[in-house]
């Protein structure tokens, strides 16, 4: 891209918001809310799922996941030697809504946030019959069966949450997850002499995996291995701390302090450590942010035989730059130590009119990795989208049968809510439409498919008036790492991708301070990355593809103020912010 094209970007950022309160219009389709299929037995259904009466007719998209084409139970979790995973959809008439055929869009979104290529199970082909809300049985002519080989493809290793987004008429009507990972959890394993093997597992290398009785004869545990990244700042090495304090607990339950150290040469180590109850209290909530106060840091001289102590700051600062040390460096991934495998929500009923007043149900499942509910998770919910309203409590616990209930009240503003629930690192969630619907469904779909991920997406659309500029605005706070960055452009442009296919060029924006970054791309470049992914056949492979794309949209992004003008471009912000110059 031509810096001209980045200034265009720019300077019709403001067209961009005020593109984003034009009134709303009409949605020719009827609508349809969100649900899920409940635990059936074969083909069998029933919505159990606490509803509030509506007295407009309706239709209501029902999802699961399964390895089973002919039976819908429910799965959270799979693991990568299932042969395929199969998302169903069906949709039903409530309150004597007539039958109706419907075109239902299948979309699977890999961890790493690109769409991976999936098919038709047999004669589906997405069109679905609707048939009646107390019906007890549907056939072949009522569900859209699409699925993803697993075993023995590239899928396979691509573990954790997958994404499923199920349009309606070009409109993202709700988004699933189900997770893909080995059957070992390292934080939940049951055995303890399997803990060491599941670092293995993960694709740590283990140098020492001990358990000592210091001087003053209290007993302590420490794991040594090799960084997984020589970035002390990402996520990648913070998963790796945390899931050396978890094995370590494991398999040592009478150490009263736990140490993970990551080798950085022959000589130094840098050593993470914690007392064995807090990280009790971590593997329980998966609170990082209380967590990560509560670890210390050092760095150990294998030379001299001690730590540095207040000089280890200077040796951190001095091999891995940032200016400021933060402790630890990122929130890990919630990938090995979190014992959540899915988190499904359901919304009834999923039409409000927009009067200020009507409610809706919202109620969160959440599931483990070995599918069964999870009791006494916290769960949140947040609310997005062209329309308003507020959901109440934000915050909750799921009771003995892993559910948690909030209650959306529509605002007066009409358009499309998306309600997400996360816990533990994953997420779900449904769709409201309020009123008569969105003028935007495209946009609601991009902020809708960002918050299924967990990203706080507020605005997207055209920015230019030829619409060919599609962008979105994604907030990740006050205070951000700055290769926390990388993900949240991959899910941006995918959703901008999906949901604007004639944009020539793609555009995510994150604020930083009272500025933005603006990270922009062509259609055509996203496209090759997308093409690289699914033809890649090792993770050395895809890691190739994504630094490539990266280095290119780095390349051409700019740091602006709030009224479009420059300040500097990418790699000069990097090096004052995040380098120290």
């Amino acid at each position: 891209m031509k810096r001209w094209l980045v200034r265009g970007a720019i300077c019709t950022f403001a067209l961009f918001c005020a593109f984003l309160l034009i009134s709303n219009a009409a949605y020719a389709e009827p609508p349809i809310g969100s649900a899920r299929l409940s635990k059936e037995r074969g083909r069998e259904f029933q919505n159990d799922a606490p509803r509030l009466q509506s007295s407009s007719p309706g239709y209501t998209l029902l999802y699961s996941f399964s390895s089973d084409p002919q039976d819908n139970t429910y799965v959270a979790s799979f693991t990568p030697d299932v042969q395929a995973i199969y998302a169903w959809a069906t949709i039903v008439e409530e309150n004597g809504a007539a039958q109706k055929q419907f075109t239902v869009e299948t979309q699977f979104i890999s961890p790493d946030g690109t769409p991976v290529d999936s098919e038709w199970y047999e004669n589906d082909t997405g069109t679905v019959t609707t048939y009646p809300a107390d019906a007890d049985t549907f056939g072949d002519d009522n569900v859209a069966r699409k699925f993803i080989q697993v075993a023995g493809t590239p899928n396979a290793q691509l573990t954790g949450q997958w994404t499923v987004n199920f349009r309606v008429g070009g409109k993202l009507i709700a988004t699933g997850n189900f997770t893909l990972e080995d059957a070992i959890d390292i934080s939940q394993d049951d055995s303890a002499a399997n803990a060491q093997q599941a670092l293995e597992d993960a694709g740590y290398q283990v140098l020492e995996f001990n358990q000592l009785e210091g001087k003053n004869g209290n007993v302590f545990a420490f794991v040594i291995m090799s960084p997984i990244n020589r970035d002390l700042y990402s996520a990648e090495t913070t998963q790796q701390i945390v899931d050396g304090l978890a094995a370590l607990r494991q398999t040592f339950p009478d150490s009263g302090t736990l140490y993970t150290f990551l080798r950085y040469d022959p000589r130094y180590e840098v050593a993470y450590w914690a007392d064995a109850l807090d990280v009790d209290d971590y593997l329980k909530s998966n609170d990082f942010g209380a967590f990560s106060k509560v670890i210390s840091v050092d760095v150990y001289d294998n030379q001299e035989g001690k730590y540095l102590g207040k000089n280890a700051k200077d040796f951190i600062d001095k091999n891995f730059g940032a200016g400021t040390y933060q402790n630890p460096p990122a929130p890990p991934l919630s990938k090995s130590t979190n014992r959540i495998g899915s988190l499904r929500v359901t919304v009834s009923p999923s039409t409000l009119p927009a009067d200020g007043t009507s409610k809706a149900i919202v109620t969160a499942t959440v599931y483990d990795k070995k599918n069964q509910p999870v009791p006494d998770a916290e769960v949140q919910f947040e609310v997005a989208g062209s329309a308003d309203g507020t959901v109440r409590p934000r915050v909750t616990s799921t009771d003995e049968n892993g559910q948690a209930d909030a209650v959306f009240t529509a605002g007066k503003t009409n358009g499309s809510v998306t309600i997400t629930a996360s816990s533990g690192g994953a997420t779900g969630s449904g769709v409201v439409t309020v009123g008569q619907g969105s003028a935007d469904p495209a946009a609601d779909g991009v902020i809708g498919q960002l918050s299924a991920h967990g990203y706080n997406a507020t605005k997207a659309g055209f920015i230019d008036d030829a619409k060919t500029q599609a962008a979105v605005l994604i907030d990740l706070g006050s205070s951000y790492d700055i290769n926390a960055v990388s993900a949240p452009i991959i899910y941006g442009m995918t959703a901008l991708r999906m949901n604007y296919p004639d944009a020539k060029t793609l555009v995510v924006i994150i604020p930083y301070q009272n500025n933005l970054l603006m990270f922009p791309a062509t259609t055509a470049e996203y496209d090759s990355l997308s093409g690289a992914i699914s033809k890649a056949t090792s993770d050395t492979e895809k890691q190739a593809a994504f630094q490539s794309f990266l280095k290119t949209v780095f390349g051409k992004a700019a740091y602006v103020d709030r009224n479009g003008n420059t300040i500097s471009t990418f790699k000069d912000f990097v090096n004052k912010n995040f380098l120290g110059g």
